[in-house]
């Protein structure tokens, strides 16, 4: 992993909204399962790390998320000013609407 681009990654994102990407896609990673009448299983690393974000969402906790699960990086990339997901929840939000 890139440590100059994860830190600067970090160092703009909306924390919020990456724990709300990942808060949704685990969302339907569980509804997939649950059709395949299984349920989503995560490593218990991960599962203690997402614990800690999603319960206080610190540059500490997503720093310490990043390290067991890289893979989520992309949900803190497009949480970041400029990129169209984040710019269209901000201005949504700003709306009143999201």
């Amino acid at each position: 992993m890139d440590t100059e681009h994860l830190e600067a990654v970090l160092r703009v994102a909306d924390l919020d909204q990456a724990r709300e990407q990942i808060i949704f896609v685990h969302q339907m990673l569980n509804d997939e399962a649950k059709k395949e009448g299984s349920r989503a299983i995560f490593p218990q690393a991960y599962a203690e790390a997402w614990q800690a974000f999603r319960d206080k969402a610190t540059i500490e906790t997503a720093r310490a998320l990043l390290i067991v699960a890289p893979q989520v990086l992309q949900a803190f990339e497009e949480a970041c000013p400029g990129h169209q997901l984040h710019d269209t929840r901000k201005f949504l939000k700003d709306q009143g609407v999201g």
